[in-house]
């Protein structure tokens, strides 16, 4: 008789208490919920940081003398240059083909008046956006934001200071002589990596778009007939 009085009450109490104890395991479970969130927000967060970081930590600005210190890079460097402006899978390739020569690749970024002067048009990115873009390819190791240079002087001060073992081009490259004599001077030498592809360049890839009526970013690089109608890039 007391057996069942106890188990009885055991039942109730358990009966009784079951709805705090599910209320308990809720709010046991939001909480879990709760802290995985800000744990994993807070890899994210911290992740992101030291991303974006390691990207920044990459980009070097040629008149900064600190920036300028980390050359010559350790282990075998390769420098290429241009305005891989807009960037396609024509730079990766040359990009791709240009790593396999060493193991640090460099990037001469050259600068936004370049492209205007050079290419007769405005970029479609700035030199900032494309050397960030560039600096988030795992296979670069250093982009170095070139001043205006107009003369073959200062790219020999480039080489100089960032000591390539190799200076990788594209075939038919127009200043091919010139970085042969450079990189001689400085017991480097230069590699053809690639041929060059012509339906793969910004040129031809600008002009698609516009052709296209594609707007780009930049409202100064729309499509403007001129005469009889020939579309130009201003």
């Amino acid at each position: 008789m007391f057996g069942q009085f106890v188990k009885c009450t055991l039942q109730i109490v358990l009966f009784l208490s079951y709805p705090s104890l599910k209320l308990k395991y809720i709010l046991y479970k939001f909480l879990v919920i709760v802290m995985i969130r800000i744990i994993n927000g807070t890899i994210l967060f911290v992740m992101t940081d030291t991303i974006m970081k390691s990207i920044q930590d990459k980009i070097v600005d040629y008149y900064n003398k600190k920036d300028m210190a980390i050359f010559p890079l350790p282990r075998k460097s390769v420098l290429v240059g241009g305005c891989f402006d807009v960037f396609h899978f024509g730079h990766w390739k040359f990009l791709t083909a240009a790593k396999k020569q060493g193991n640090n690749l460099i990037i001469a970024l050259e600068s936004d008046r370049f492209i205007k002067r050079v290419k007769k048009r405005n970029p479609i990115h700035n030199q900032k956006q494309r050397a960030l873009i560039l600096a988030s390819l795992f296979l670069v190791d250093k982009v170095v934001c070139l001043p205006d240079f107009k003369d073959e002087q200062e790219y020999f001060d480039l080489v100089l200071k960032t000591k390539p073992h190799i200076v990788a081009v594209t075939k038919g490259d127009n200043k091919l002589m010139n970085k042969k004599r450079q990189a001689e001077i400085i017991g480097a030498k230069v590699v053809v990596v690639m041929e060059n592809i012509k339906r793969l360049s910004s040129y031809s890839i600008i002009n698609i778009n516009l052709n296209n009526n594609v707007i780009v970013n930049n409202p100064v690089n729309i499509r403007r007939p001129i005469g009889n109608g020939i579309t130009t890039l201003t």
